[in-house]
């Protein structure tokens, strides 16, 4: 779309009102960067009914403005505005002989700071949100201005580069490896999606370094061929010539016209393959969680939908609960119920839900409190799904009070920070409630990797075994 745009402006404007043009498209940057700040709320970020100030309005739906903010054009806006601006106004060639032309340690002390700049922020800014003790929250400098200073910061290290006279330009940023880096780039970008995804199967896994090195070098082999083949004959203008020449030819496929053509048709194939291939493990767990669904116990009950930001959205299950007092109630979410059929089977009654959040476990716990069907033992596995808070857990609690044994088990989310930050949470329960006994799932099975499907954080048969097991030794079974 943008070079649309910038198409219709170039036949409309003269080269001498090139500047003004990216006057104006500087002022609409710094407005976005402006707008974007002003619709940014800082703190903790919950569902809509926890936290409404954190979403907006937008026709008719309650949005994230976190979300907004971060994928939305119109908000993102500001680096396209602000690298459009200085191709219309940076002539490094028309100010070499003048005296900013001359000053070369000037230019270059600014390259310095922007490139130092943007690592910086490459470093402190590696989430859309940042976790902390109790939940997530925005980069409150991010939002308020780190959006357009990553864009300045570029900008300046562009200017700088390509100006004659820069060192930086010269000696560092110039140099073979870094200028076959960057003309690739844009192809190394695109396709290490393609190539790290069809691999992990499951976005976020993460990726040990000989599996990364790996990976990047088929990315680079594509990439190289992708340069070769396919960018530079488009951008100079070969595509006409490739395809006369394999015309005279007879149709025969010789040399770099093979190997385009090869190549154009294996990408996509490759990104089909990817994609199709992505699926198969969340669908082979989903599976296993699905064969588990008959032995899960859920009350009769009407909760709010855990994945819903929309107030009035609920959820209702519906399944028989037994009569009597249970012996051990076992609630959890999708790490559970992987392993519903095998606790079942130890006479565990479990009440597992995929997506199940925390807060969610509360209506749970009320209605066996309100019913009297509580026995002396509660196993609780939450907190794998999202963040959540020490008055979260108390909440889930309170209905507990009177149970003799409650065991939650901490988290093994390899993948997530907040791991860390709910397994810290989990770990502090029995300071505050005397029945709690904390089991450390997170260090009985990190040393066990081949207990978990691809994912890392559900379990495959072996997995469930160990997982059984390790609650019934804390059940003292």
């Amino acid at each position: 779309m943008w070079p649309l745009v910038m198409f219709v402006l170039l036949r409309r404007i003269r080269p001498r009102t090139l500047p003004i043009l990216g006057l104006v498209f500087t002022a609409i940057a710094i407005g976005i960067g402006v707008w974007s700040a002003m619709l940014y709320r800082s703190g903790p970020i919950d569902t809509f009914a926890v936290t409404p100030e954190q979403y907006m309005n937008f026709f008719g739906r309650q949005v994230s403005r976190i979300d907004f903010i971060y994928l939305g054009t119109a908000t993102r806006a500001s680096g396209l505005l602000l690298g459009a601006a200085l191709a219309t106004m940076w002539r490094p060639w028309a100010i070499r002989r003048g005296r900013a032309g001359s000053n070369a340690n000037a230019l270059d002390v600014a390259g310095v700071l922007s490139l130092v700049a943007l690592a910086f922020m490459c470093w402190k800014f590696r989430e859309v949100v940042s976790v902390v003790d109790g939940g997530t929250q925005g980069y409150d400098l991010l939002y308020r201005g780190g959006l357009i200073a990553v864009g300045v910061a570029t900008l300046v290290a562009i200017a700088t580069v390509t100006h004659p006279r820069s060192r930086l330009g010269k000696y560092v940023i110039g140099t073979p490896i870094l200028v076959w880096i960057g003309k690739r780039s844009y192809g190394l970008y695109l396709y290490h999606w393609v190539v790290f995804q069809a691999y992990r199967k499951l976005a976020g896994n993460a990726l040990n370094i000989q599996e990364f090195l790996a990976l990047m070098a088929v990315t680079l082999v594509i990439t190289e061929v992708s340069y070769r083949f396919i960018e530079t004959p488009v951008r100079t203008g070969r595509t006409k010539a490739i395809w006369t020449d394999w015309r005279r030819s007879g149709g025969t496929l010789k040399g770099p016209i093979a190997v385009l053509l090869g190549t154009l048709a294996v990408v996509p194939v490759f990104s089909v393959v990817s994609m199709v291939g992505a699926r198969v493990i969340p669908d082979d767990i989903t599976a296993g969680l699905d064969e588990n669904e008959e032995a899960v116990t859920r009350i009769t009950t009407t909760v709010p939908n855990s994945q819903s930001t929309i107030p009035g959205v609920t959820t209702t299950t519906t399944a028989l609960v037994p009569k009597g007092k249970i012996d051990v109630l076992a609630v959890g979410d999708s790490v559970m119920l992987g392993a519903a059929k095998k606790l079942s089977s130890y006479g565990l009654t479990v009440d597992a839900e995929k997506n199940r959040q925390v807060l969610y476990a509360k209506q749970i716990f009320r209605y066996y409190s309100s019913t009297d069907e509580l026995g002396d033992n509660v196993v609780i596995h939450l907190g794998t799904n999202g963040t959540t808070k020490a008055s979260t857990f108390d909440s889930i609690l309170g209905p507990l009070k009177d149970v003799k044994r409650v065991l939650v088990l901490n988290i093994h989310v390899p993948s997530r920070e907040y791991q860390k930050i709910n397994n810290k949470i989990i770990n502090a329960l029995p300071e505050r409630w005397s029945n709690v006994t904390v089991l450390d799932w997170y260090g009985h099975s990190t040393p066990h990797p081949e207990w978990f499907a691809k994912d890392k954080v559900h379990l495959n048969a072996v997995g469930q075994d160990n997982y059984v097991a390790f609650i019934l030794r804390g059940l003292g079974r």
